[in-house]
């Protein structure tokens, strides 16, 4: 006839240094609970397993002497279950992310980006000190460096050029009399008309032109061009230009402007005329003050 035998805590079963008494299974203080099946045995549980009061869940080293944990927060508003994949990343460096719904995936992280030509507000510019590898941290500079999408405009506080500066100006093409308009700006207002016309340098109520803002005006149509200001505005000179004359215009504050005239045709009367060099030459003299007019 078999013996049983009690090896185990005083009140439990026979199971050495183990008590099970109901539903827990209990150690004697400061000793663990191993389960080592032998062979190619695997311990397998059939049910959730709860890892009570933030408990880890630990993976040892190879000489188990140190380990790696997971473990849940201090305080959890509601139950999260994350899935796992079901196949590795397809390629090195991929990341595991949540679709937000708790079902986890490989995917490839990294800036996203995004063709952006029609954005008006500026923009940072993103910097990095990294040549290769992983892009990992930028920097930017909010008051400094910003670039407008919508129309291709980098703003900077300097630029300094160590090398060659390609300026192209290009050309927005008039028919008939225009009020100048941001568009215009660092650009050559084109007026090819074949009657009068007029240039005007609207108001800043109308067209508030940044300060130290540049517009080139030019006459290339048979009808006369007259550049003038708006009620409100000073301008340095006004008149008209000649066929084939270019000029250029800077605000330098509110509502007033410089403008500063290269003519392409000079004339004059009076004086000694001889010729030299295929030129007239016009001689004058005087013995006192006087004023010499070209026009």
């Amino acid at each position: 006839m078999a013996r049983k035998v009690h090896g185990g805590i005083v009140g439990g079963s026979g199971l050495g240094g183990l008590s099970a008494t109901d539903t827990t299974l209990t150690a004697r203080e400061d000793d663990n609970i191993r389960i080592d099946p032998t062979g190619t045995g695997v311990f397998e549980v059939d049910g959730n397993q709860v890892m009570l009061g933030t408990s880890e869940i630990r993976f040892a080293d190879t000489d188990s002497s140190n380990y790696v944990a997971f473990k849940a927060a201090g305080t959890v508003g509601s139950n999260v279950t994350w899935t796992l994949p079901t196949a590795d990343a397809t390629t090195a460096n991929q990341s595991l992310v949540s679709d937000g719904s708790g079902t986890l995936s490989f995917v490839t992280t990294g800036a996203q980006i995004t063709d952006d030509t029609t954005d008006s507000s500026p923009e940072y510019l993103i910097f990095g000190t990294a040549t290769s590898g992983t892009l990992l941290n930028v920097s930017t500079s909010s008051t400094k460096l910003t670039y407008t999408p919508s129309t291709g405009e980098i703003n900077c506080d300097a630029l300094l050029v160590d090398g060659t500066a390609r300026f192209l100006v290009t050309e927005n093409t008039y028919t008939a009399s225009h009020g100048l308009a941001l568009a215009d700006r660092n650009k050559v207002v084109n007026m090819n008309n074949s009657a009068s016309a007029t240039v005007t340098v609207e108001a800043d109520a109308t067209t508030n032109f940044p300060i130290g803002s540049v517009l080139y005006v030019n006459r290339t149509g048979a009808g006369t061009v007259a550049l003038q200001g708006a009620a409100g505005v000073t301008l340095s000179r006004s008149g008209t230009l000649s066929p084939n004359e270019e000029i250029y215009i800077r605000k330098r504050s509110a509502n007033s402007w410089i403008v500063v005239d290269s003519p392409t045709s000079l004339s004059a009367s009076g004086g000694t005329v001889s010729a030299g060099g295929g030129f007239t030459i016009h001689t004058y003299s005087s013995t006192g003050a006087a004023t010499f007019v070209v026009g």
